[in-house]
C-alpha cells in the first residue's frame, strides 16, 4: 500500500564499470548451462620486430594508479568502481568512517559486485537485452516505492558524481537476472500432493504472515562470518531508518530482491523452523535480527498477520492529493492551504469528496475493502479514528496537501490465502531456491581472483 509520508531521501544503488574485452563464450538460453570454466586456448604471440624504447617521466607529483579489486572470469572490478559504490552506500564521507568498519564495508560491497558480474555474464549469454527504458522504469518504480519525486534518484546520483554507465550496469544486472529466473516459473508445477503435504487442513486454523526478506548465502567464496557481517550491516541500515525494500534491492542474494524482498502471504507452517520461531515473537511492522537458516542468514520483516475465522474492520477510504502551483512562495502556499481547509470543512460523504477532487484536478487514491493492519503505519494513524463521511485535516508536504475520508467501515471475516495463492507461494519458494542454487553454481565454477 502506498505510503504518503515517507521521508526516505536518495537511493544508494550503483555498480562498477566493466573493463576489458569479453572472452568468447557459448550462447546460452534457458534451460541454463553454466559457462565452461576451462581457460580458452591462448593465441600465438606475434613476433616483435622493433625494439621498444622506454622513456623516463620527469620528476613530479605521483598520480594514483587504478588498481584491480577483483577479476571475475574475464571481467575486472577496479578499486575506483568499488569506491564509487561505497560513496553511494555511505551517508557520510569515506574519510570519516573508522578504518575497521570501512574495510568490512569494502568486503561486503565487493561481494555484491562480484555476484553482479556473474549474473550479468550469464544473462548476456542468454541473449537478454535490457534497454534504457527498462532501466528508467525500474528507477521510477523505486521512486514510487519510496515516495520520491520523479527524477530525484538520477539527480541525486548525478550530484554525487556517479556515472551513467554505473547506474545502467547495476540496474541492468538486477533486471536481467530477474527476467532470467522468471523464464523458469512456467516450468514449475505444483500438484495436489504438494499442496496436501505442505498445506493440510490443519494449516487453515493457523496464522498467515505477510513477509519480506533479505537473504545472505555463504559458501567457499563467502564464508559464514562474512555473510553474517553483511547481514548485520543490512540490519543496522534498516534499524537506522533506511527503507527495507531499498536495502533488500541492493543487498539481498535472493530472487525476491527484485521486488524489494516481498514474498507475499505465507502460512506459518511453510516457514523454516528458525524463521517460524522468530515470527511467533514479532509484531507486525517489526524485523528480525539475522537468523541462520541452512547455509544462509535471513532478515525477516513481518508486514502483517491474518488469523482465520476472526473478525476485523474492513474499510473503503479515499486519499486526495492536491499539488501546489509551481513557484509558489511559502506564504502563498499557506494561504492556499487555508482556503482548501475551509473548503473541505464543508464536505460530507464520499460523493462530495469525489466531486471536489474532480473540480480541483487532484490525484485520487482509493482503498477498497482493506483492513487497517494491511495499511502502512502512517495511514493507520490517519484513518483509525477518522469518522465515516468526515474529511481529515490537510496534511502538508513540500509540494502538496493531502486529505483523507473513510467512506465505509464494516466487520468481515478474515480469510486465509486461497488455493491459487497457496500454489503461488510454493512456486515462489521453489523459484527462489532455484535462483539461490544457480548463483551458488556460478560462483563455484567461476574464476574469481580477489586482490584486495
Amino acid at each position: 500500500m502506498k505510503k504518503i509520508f515517507s521521508l526516505f531521501l536518495g537511493l544508494v544503488v550503483i555498480a562498477g564499470s566493466t573493463i576489458g574485452a569479453d572472452m568468447p563464450l557459448a550462447d546460452y538460453a534457458p534451460p541454463i548451462a553454466l559457462p565452461d570454466s576451462s581457460p580458452a586456448p591462448s593465441a600465438p604471440t606475434p613476433e616483435i620486430e622493433e625494439k621498444v624504447t622506454l622513456r623516463m617521466l620527469p620528476e613530479g607529483p605521483r598520480q594514483e594508479c587504478v588498481q584491480i579489486a577483483a577479476v571475475v572470469n574475464d571481467k575486472i572490478i577496479t578499486t575506483n568502481d568499488l569506491d564509487e559504490r561505497i560513496r553511494m552506500l555511505l551517508r557520510t564521507k569515506m574519510e570519516t568512517v573508522p578504518k575497521e568498519e570501512l574495510e568490512k564495508i569494502r568486503r561486503d560491497v565487493l561481494k555484491q559486485m562480484i555476484d553482479e558480474k556473474l549474473q550479468l555474464e550469464i544473462t548476456e549469454n542468454a541473449k537478454i537485452v535490457i534497454t534504457e527504458e527498462d532501466v528508467t522504469s525500474a528507477i521510477r518504480y523505486m521512486e514510487e516505492q519510496n515516495q520520491l519525486e520523479p527524477g530525484s534518484i538520477l539527480r541525486d546520483l548525478k550530484e554525487k558524481g556517479i556515472s551513467q554507465k554505473s547506474i545502467r550496469d547495476h540496474f541492468g544486472s538486477k533486471i536481467a537476472w530477474s527476467r532470467l529466473i522468471g523464464y523458469y516459473r512456467d516450468t514449475i508445477e505444483v500438484g495436489k500432493k504438494d499442496l496436501s503435504d505442505q498445506l493440510d487442513e490443519d494449516s487453515l486454523s493457523e496464522k498467515v504472515c505477510l513477509l519480506a526478506e533479505l537473504v545472505f548465502h555463504y559458501d567457499s567464496v563467502l564464508g559464514e562470518e562474512a555473510a553474517y557481517e553483511e547481514a548485520a550491516h543490512a540490519f543496522t541500515r534498516i534499524k537506522n531508518g533506511e527503507n527495507f525494500s531499498q536495502v533488500a534491492y541492493e543487498m539481498s542474494h535472493a530472487a525476491s530482491a527484485s521486488t524489494g524482498g516481498d514474498i507475499g502471504w505465507v502460512p506459518l507452517s511453510q516457514c523454516e523452523a528458525p524463521v517460524r520461531k522468530t515470527l511467533n515473537e514479532l509484531k507486525p511492522g517489526e524485523i528480525s535480527p539475522p537468523i541462520k537458516v541452512g547455509n544462509s542468514f535471513k532478515i525477516i520483516l513481518l508486514r502483517n498477520i491474518r488469523y482465520p475465522n476472526k473478525l476485523a474492520h474492513a474499510m473503503t477510504a479515499r486519499q486526495l492529493e492536491i499539488k501546489f502551483a509551481p513557484a509558489l512562495s511559502d506564504e502563498e502556499k499557506n494561504k492556499e492551504e487555508e482556503k482548501l481547509d475551509g473548503l473541505f470543512a464543508t464536505i460530507e460523504g464520499c460523493t462530495q469528496f469525489d466531486q471536489v477532487g474532480d473540480q480541483l484536478e487532484s490525484e485520487m487514491h482509493i482503498y477498497k475493502n482493506v483492513s487497517l493492519p494491511e495499511l502502512s503505519e502512517d495511514l493507520q494513524d490517519v484513518l483509525k479514528d477518522l469518522p465515516v463521511g468526515k474529511p481529515s485535516r490537510g496534511y502538508r508536504t513540500e509540494d502538496k496537501v493531502v486529505y483523507f475520508m473513510v467512506c465505509s467501515k464494516n466487520l468481515e471475516k478474515i480469510q486465509t490465502v486461497n488455493q491459487e495463492a497457496k500454489e503461488d507461494a510454493l512456486i515462489n519458494q521453489r523459484l527462489t531456491a532455484f535462483a539461490d542454487q544457480k548463483l551458488r553454481d556460478l560462483r563455484r565454477v567461476a574464476a574469481i581472483d580477489i586482490r584486495l
